[in-house]
């Protein structure tokens, strides 16, 4: 119980810190969010390595996961010479590139239809995948064994994650702090649209609560969910020390 109001408290504290320094109104709700009340009890995720990226803040890919249409890779997108040459981008080494792409089409290609999420991470060090396609939450990718072997077998710094996000939406604050406390090197969103976004871990964890004040400000001036998404991780990004960028 001492615990957990000490978690309320600083939650609360930095929510009420970050507020004032970017001139916006308290919504107190926004604390408590993840379910701690204003006492600060309920259930919490151990912030001990490994991290499964929470889906409560994707806001468009948290939902049940469900076959549809809408989440269709279109066709001949995945060969198409536009979609190819964004791996270019990704690393110098043609042999890496290949890697990187051959392993896209995989994820796409196995979650085309669906809003399920599935999971590859590359160790820089020995060449090595680790999968996950079990998935069965949206927003959620599965840690299963192999994944979770991984990131036992891997070092700070050397991971590189591959994830898919059926609606194309950019990386969420969930994407971010899994990257922080699983130690990757960078990640990449893969679209079923096409879209791919790169990002690097915050220095520190984002709260759910600040990351969402600061999508629904940039809501508030107009702009759609996907929008107000893009113009949080660039305002976020210099306070928490992250990067990232769509590959073209």
């Amino acid at each position: 119980m001492i615990a957990a109001r000490c978690r309320y408290r600083q939650t609360s504290r930095t929510y009420k810190d970050f507020s004032k320094a970017m001139e916006l109104p308290e919504q107190r709700q926004r604390v408590t969010i993840d379910g701690l009340g204003n006492i600060g009890v309920g259930k919490r995720k151990n912030p001990s390595r490994p991290v499964a990226k929470s889906g409560g803040s994707g806001i468009i890919e948290n939902e049940r996961m469900r076959h549809s249409l809408d989440y269709a890779v279109p066709k001949d997108m995945l060969t198409s010479r536009t979609f190819r040459d964004k791996f270019y981008k990704m690393d110098s080494d043609p042999k890496i590139q290949r890697e990187y792409y051959q392993m896209s089409k995989e994820i796409l290609s196995h979650r085309s239809g669906n809003n399920g999420e599935d999971l590859a991470l590359y160790n820089t060090r020995t060449g090595r995948w680790y999968i996950s396609k079990s998935g069965t939450e949206a927003g959620t990718p599965d840690y299963n064994a192999e994944i979770l072997k991984g990131l036992r077998e891997s070092n700070a710094g050397e991971i590189v994650s591959f994830h898919n996000h059926p609606t194309g939406m950019p990386p969420s604050d969930g994407d971010l702090n899994a990257a922080l406390q699983n130690g990757y090197l960078k990640g990449y969103s893969l679209g079923h649209n096409g879209v791919i976004f790169e990002y690097t871990p915050p220095e520190n964890s984002i709260p759910e609560n600040v990351y969402l004040l600061v999508v629904d400000k940039f809501k508030k001036q107009g702009l759609s969910e996907y929008e107000a998404q893009i113009s949080a991780l660039k305002e976020l990004s210099p306070l928490y020390g992250f990067s990232f960028r769509e590959v073209l």
